[in-house]
């Protein structure tokens, strides 16, 4: 069995805000402290870490205290298409054509 890597308090507290208040890669902050992606893992658990939840994360939360944008009529989807203020281009002879 390998000897248990120790870790300095330091390296412990700026590994748990890492992980807790930021997105930085689980991967990342394990080679901060020098461990493995088991190892870490298993010191989280030991360590009694708030575990990241991606499911209600930044996006959730930004959906939260944004209002929703109104959902165009169809009768706006129609004119948005058919006046589009791009030109298409032409594959075979790359020039625009206005629609």
């Amino acid at each position: 069995m390998p000897a248990r890597i120790e870790v300095a308090p330091e390296l412990i507290a700026e590994g748990k805000h890492l992980y807790e208040e930021t997105l930085i890669p689980t991967d990342e902050i394990g080679a901060r402290m020098g461990l493995s992606r088991s190892a870490f893992y298993l010191r989280v658990k030991e360590w009694k870490w708030k575990r990241r939840r991606y499911s209600t994360g930044i996006a959730e939360d930004a959906a939260k205290t944004s209002e929703p944008l109104p959902r165009p009529t169809r009768a706006q989807r129609r004119r948005q298409s058919r006046h589009s203020p791009l030109p298409s281009v032409c594959s075979v002879c790359s020039t625009a054509n206005w629609r």
